[in-house]
């Protein structure tokens, strides 16, 4: 079975403002969250044109899972806390396409995040984007909104948008139906839609279910902090971003003790 989820994240930024936030973001987390033995680790961060890189950027990382208190026990008793996924991501602004394998599963484990971002207030839909979907999922996927003001409220902590300003940006607070009032030309919504395929007999659902329960959960926790460090990227370039990441792909090479390729 494949389940197919089309997930619609509206932002109170530019789409402009977002494309840095983004990036920034996935580098500052990256760094934080690897330690000694998981987390992600750097493999190519690179133009997808040597000789052209506004036509986007590819990236290769390998996220060590194995070990991870997230996983569930039922999964760890199949990988047998050794193993890794790897991602290949390219990201041509405002498309970006990114798949997920492990070594370990083979052709039974496939992951897939495909999306695309445009200035609304999350009404589009999936199917007349130029995002790819076969034809069978179109009417079946699932289409959920993710607000970072409401969804998942027990998760916030230290990263609530509803009670987070930004001294330097002037960025205030936002209010549960920030969507509604927000001027339109300050809105753009990132489309996402995730495909998950697991064929391991006997449990091939439950890891789809599992998987995406956990990439929501993460889709909310990712862009609250787009939000709450707006102060932190809210001046930055995008060449300030690619050095950025740069700096985060050899600190993150001397944590996993890898090469960078």
């Amino acid at each position: 079975m494949t389940i197919v989820v089309e997930y619609r994240i509206p932002m109170p930024f530019t789409m402009e403002e977002y494309a840095v936030g983004q990036l920034y973001m996935i580098a500052q987390a990256s760094m934080a969250e690897s330690k000694p033995g998981e987390g992600v680790s750097f493999v190519k961060n690179e133009p997808i044109d040597p000789n052209d890189s506004q036509k986007g950027w590819y990236t290769r990382k390998i996220f060590h899972v194995g070990n991870s208190p997230q996983i569930p026990k039922f999964i760890r008793a199949i990988i047998k806390n050794a193993v890794n996924v790897v991602e290949n991501s390219w990201n041509s602004w405002p498309h970006y396409r990114t798949e997920y394998h492990s070594p370990l599963f083979g052709s039974n484990f496939k992951y897939t995040i495909e999306s695309y971002h445009v200035a609304d207030k999350a009404e589009s839909d999936a199917n007349d984007l130029p995002i790819q979907i076969k034809d069978k999922y179109k009417k079946k996927k699932k289409v959920v909104v993710l607000d970072i003001a409401t969804s998942d409220p027990a998760a916030m902590a230290d990263c609530n948008p509803l009670t987070h300003s930004c001294e330097k940006s002037g960025m205030p607070p936002l209010t549960e139906d920030w969507l509604e009032t927000q001027p339109a030309d300050r809105v753009m919504t990132a489309y996402k839609v995730v495909t998950v395929h697991c064929n391991i007999f006997g449990v091939g659902h439950r890891i789809e279910q599992f998987v995406q329960r956990l990439t929501a959960e993460l889709f909310v926790q990712y862009h609250r902090k787009i939000f709450v460090w707006h102060d932190s990227w809210f001046d930055k370039t995008m060449e300030d971003i690619h050095e950025l990441e740069s700096l985060a792909q050899q600190k993150l090479a001397v944590s996993q003790s890898m090469e960078v390729v």
